[in-house]
């Protein structure tokens, strides 16, 4: 199992961000993106052109419109070394995008009064024990949970170590967050002040499921959420039929991230597979953290849940959410996001996170990276219309693609 550790290596990987910094800056750039595009021939071109680059070595983009998938194509190397080609089943890890489906999760155990989203967090954990900033602090509620607004501090960079090999064991979500809880239990801020994203508190909404569920984090999402609507390869783990389907994780050699792959990880060697052409391709591997970002599968699996989110929360004649609480979840308790230095119109609601123009909602979207792979998916609700895109890097900039792919009539 990794463990995040900091020591003599840093004089190391401050030279070696030193020396990639200059291969970045010198280095030959990306292809840019078309300023307008008028088909999807002109979204593949671009495409095409990025994975000929390199970056992503593969991906996949799915589109849906109300009830069906409009288009589904993978694009590039799924196993570059191996020349595996990137395909609409081809399997991805999604990474944070699984905070959508742990707050599904959430609303459906409110939705049968197991547990209620304005209940405070400590009435069903005895293990939650938190440091307020002050005596008038409200209390942590599971809705400051999901919009991210609990003052609970985010476990970036540790988080990167919280994985393990495909051969190690897959360490129990609420056990597992017992044991690390002490060092977050201090507040960043007063509940329900402002929203800071923190892979945490998804930690305690899973620990929650087990509680009130009586049942395992996973076996709950993939009982009560993949299996409803037909998600046959998506999971936790890589099952037999998504093996031959998988992605292998990527990252270039050449990217200042790769230079901290010696602090974060004790045993880093070990994840990787080969390091081919300036690029390393990873091992198989799994979080230890699976509520914030355990999920893995396919854009073909993805567009079942994106067409369940646009149309009142049932896909197939089968219900993840009624409407009634999907509209708890795309609606309410929307907070301005943390502020990133930039220009932006986001906003943080209950899992998914809003851009807004004005008053109104231009889309919901999540994204997901981490070592190896890159995705994000968005939906529109007003025009029925749902994205995704899933890549076996995270050093492109997945917002770009789908901008460009929004710009598109798919009715």
């Amino acid at each position: 199992m990794l463990k995040f550790t900091i020591g003599s290596a840093c004089s190391l990987v401050l030279i070696l961000v030193l020396l990639v910094a200059g291969f970045m800056f010198f280095g030959p750039k990306p292809p840019p993106p078309p300023s307008t595009v008028s088909s999807m021939d002109d979204v593949e071109s671009y495409l095409k052109s990025l994975v000929s680059f390199g970056v992503p070595p593969g991906l996949t983009v799915v589109v849906v419109h109300d009830k069906k998938i409009k288009y589904n194509q993978g694009f590039g190397l799924a196993d570059g070394p191996k020349d595996m080609k990137a395909g609409p089943d081809t399997v991805y890890k999604w990474w944070s995008m699984t905070k959508v489906f742990t707050a599904v999760a959430i609303l459906q155990l409110h939705e049968q009064k197991k547990l209620s989203i304005d209940d405070p967090v400590a009435d069903h954990l005895d293990f939650f024990d938190v440091q307020y900033t002050s005596e008038s602090d409200e209390k942590i509620t599971i809705r400051h949970l999901l919009n991210h607004s609990s003052g609970i501090p985010d476990n970036v960079p540790e988080v990167m170590g919280w994985m393990h090999l495909e051969n190690d064991t897959q360490p129990n979500n609420t056990e597992y967050l017992e044991s690390v809880f002490p060092d977050y239990g201090k507040l960043k801020f007063a509940p329900g002040t402002k929203s800071e994203y923190t892979n945490v508190g998804f930690m305690v909404l899973g620990a929650l499921i087990e509680q009130v569920s009586g049942m395992t984090y996973e076996e709950y999402v993939v009982k009560n959420i993949l299996a409803r609507v037909g998600m046959s390869h998506t999971n936790f783990k890589y099952t037999e039929e998504m093996m031959p389907l998988a992605a292998v994780g990527s990252h270039p050699v050449y990217h200042w991230q790769t230079a901290f792959l010696p602090i974060l990880f004790d045993d880093w060697k070990a994840f990787i597979r080969e390091t081919v052409d300036r690029r390393i391709w990873f091992n198989r591997f799994y979080a230890d953290s699976n509520p914030p970002t355990g999920l893995i599968g396919s854009t073909a699996d993805l567009s079942r849940f994106l067409m369940a989110c646009l149309n009142n929360g049932k896909y197939g004649g089968n219900r993840i959410l009624s409407k009634e609480t999907m509209a708890i979840m795309t609606t309410e308790s929307i907070m301005p996001a943390e502020d990133t230095g930039q220009v932006t119109e986001a906003f943080q609601g209950l899992g998914w996170e809003v851009n807004k123009s004005g008053d109104a909602v231009q889309y919901l979207a999540h994204g997901g990276g981490g070592p190896g792979f890159g995705c994000a998916m968005r939906i529109y609700p007003e025009r029925k219309l749902g994205i995704a895109i899933l890549a076996n890097d995270t050093t492109y900039d997945s917002d770009v693609i789908l901008d460009l792919v929004a710009q598109l009539d798919w009715k």
